[in-house]
Parts: C-alpha cells; sequence; structure tokens
C-alpha cells in the first residue's frame, strides 16, 4: 500500500500547503474526512438506528457524525481494553 511507503509519487495538483495547524490537527482532518464519507454514503440516515463495528477512533468518530447527520441511535460494536 503505497501509503504507508516511505515515498510515494502523486501529482502535485493533489497537494497543498496547510498554515497554522500542528502535525496531530492536520492528520485529525484525514480521519475526519473518513468518517464523514462513510456516512454521506448512505441517502437519509435522519431517524435511523446504525450500529458500528470498531471501538477505535475512526468507529467512535464516525459515531458522533453520524449522530450530527441525524442518526435516531448509534451503537458501537467491538472490545474496549479493561484496565486491570
Amino acid at each position: 500500500m503505497p501509503g504507508f511507503s516511505d515515498f510515494i509519487k502523486v501529482n502535485y495538483r493533489a497537494l497543498f500547503k496547510v498554515d497554522g495547524l500542528s502535525f496531530d490537527e492536520i492528520a485529525s482532518i484525514e480521519i475526519l474526512a473518513t468518517s464523514v464519507e462513510v456516512v454521506s454514503k448512505f441517502d437519509n440516515i435522519s431517524n435511523s438506528n446504525i450500529a458500528i463495528i470498531g471501538t477505535g477512533p475512526l468507529g467512535i468518530l464516525t459515531a458522533k457524525v453520524a449522530k450530527i447527520f441525524g442518526a435516531k441511535t448509534v451503537t458501537i460494536i467491538g472490545n474496549l481494553p479493561t484496565t486491570p
């Protein structure tokens, strides 16, 4: 997968400069964009019951985006780590 490579070749038109944000903030934009894209693929989730598989950052953020898009209930399915 090229995204995990040390170097990749991309068209310069696909790049843009981001000023005023930290690396962590910029990285968060990508995961937010993914969550919005996933939820947007459904015609209308307003008043729907949604299930999301995965309790990681992407699953949790997608659940929040689904609520913003009007989902009635959102259930996240997965394993949460336990503390000793």
